[in-house]
């Protein structure tokens, strides 16, 4: 079981440009062995709109956070389990790291996220919360730690069993009525810091006074009302899941981490190549060591929050990025970006490079209004707005009315004689 322990920002800083210039060198090599790897996997989404329950990032968009890299990283590594039909793979994975019971529910939603088989388009952040809703070890007490309740016995094993059910229920009956988790989470906010009885008192003698004085629809006040009876009869249960919303991202992280570990260090031993991947604990960047050496340098279970940071997520991505189409075939490749990434990832200047938002190349930035490689990418999306269209139209029709005014000075006139 992982404790998050540690409590973090997780917002990269705002890019160091100077510093940038001084690795122009290294960031430039780096961007052309990333582009020089023929990578047609991807499957973009148009929908690149972040939510809790919903949509995945667009791998055009800068990684301008961990939860973002997070989630770039696993849609590389999905993608490509998801070719090979790994799903017992993860699972595998997924139950090692967090303690849990393998189980046909885990087996499905692992199948579901690669497959991407639910309605919208499933992150690993949604795939992380359904994960930590959905485990059988849980106890929903203000005091103690979670208890299982298979390992329970008597009185106490039915009353852990009564607070999952509570909980399960709450969760349907939260996910499926948007207008009621709307008004549940406003409710939560106000909450905070006040007696629970005379903050429900207080507040539904307000909606009922908004209501006689005609300040809301009585639609709304029902919807208010219904929202307040709801958190009043399941305060543990609301204040349960806000506390695993405020860890799931933290949680997502660190086990993403784990997952591609477990995922470039298996292709490495398939390919018999003589050296692992780890995690340095000085620098939370990836060094290559040897294969000895790894059970001791980086046990499997060593994957810790601290370690976790917005470099090493970004550098994470990278090595996934040049993994993907495979190591045994450019292995001197390979080395020399990693040793590159392990540089710019001690010099914090990894959130510099992008993906061009045209043709999807990597590119350093050294300037943040910089969003394409070159200006031929930066016309292409300009000629596609309301203003380039307008101009593009402009522009066509003088060229055929240049074209016609051409074509009708050069025409031959050919007249006839009289008497002919």
């Amino acid at each position: 079981m992982v404790v998050l322990r540690i409590s973090r920002d997780t917002k990269v800083t705002e890019p160091d440009w100077r510093r940038g210039r001084l690795y122009r060198e290294e960031a430039d090599h780096l961007v052309r062995l990333l582009n020089s790897v023929r990578f047609d996997g991807f499957r973009v989404s148009e929908n690149h709109n972040r939510g809790l329950f919903g949509s995945g990032v667009h791998y055009g968009d800068p990684l301008l956070s961990t939860e973002d890299a997070t989630e770039f990283l696993m849609r590389i590594v999905c993608d490509d389990l998801a070719e090979a039909a790994e799903e017992r793979w993860l699972a595998d994975c997924v139950t090692s790291f967090l303690g849990i019971e393998r189980s046909v529910w885990l087996e499905e939603e692992v199948g579901r996220n690669l497959r991407n088989q639910s309605p919208g388009r499933r992150d690993w952040f949604s795939f992380t919360l359904s994960l930590i809703l959905k485990r059988r070890p849980m106890d929903l007490s203000a005091d103690g730690p979670a208890t299982q309740p298979g390992l329970s016995t008597g009185p106490e094993r039915r009353t852990n069993s009564e607070r999952y059910t509570r909980f399960v229920r709450f969760i349907r009956t939260f996910h499926s009525d948007q207008a009621l988790a709307s008004e549940v989470i406003a409710l939560r906010v106000e909450a905070e810091n006040r007696e629970r009885g005379e903050f429900f008192a207080q507040r539904r003698r307000s909606f009922l006074a908004m209501e006689e004085r005609g300040d809301l629809a009585k639609a709304k006040v029902d919807t208010r009302l219904r929202a307040l009876d709801f958190f009043e009869e399941y305060p543990a249960e609301v204040d349960a899941y806000f506390a695993m919303l405020e860890s799931v991202s933290e949680l997502s992280a660190v086990l993403a981490i784990h997952v591609f570990t477990r995922w470039v260090n298996e292709k490495l031993e398939t390919s018999g190549l003589g050296f692992r991947l780890a995690l340095d604990r000085l620098t939370s960047s990836y060094r290559l060591i040897p294969r000895e050496l790894h059970s001791k340098y980086d046990p499997s279970n060593s994957i810790e929050l601290r370690l976790v940071t917005p470099d090493s997520t970004l550098s994470a991505c990278f090595i996934a990025y040049m993994t993907r189409p495979g190591i045994l075939e450019r292995v001197e490749k390979w080395i020399e970006a990693m040793d590159l990434i392990d540089q710019l990832a001690c010099a914090h200047v990894l959130n510099l490079f992008r993906r061009c938002r045209v043709c999807r190349r990597w590119m350093f930035i050294l300037h943040s209004r910089r969003a394409y490689c070159s200006g031929k990418c930066r016309y292409k999306l300009w000629a596609g707005t309301p203003g380039g269209r307008q101009r593009g139209r402009k522009a066509s029709a003088a060229y055929r009315r240049r074209f016609r005014e051409a074509t009708r000075k050069d025409k031959v006139r050919v007249t006839r004689r009289r008497g002919q």
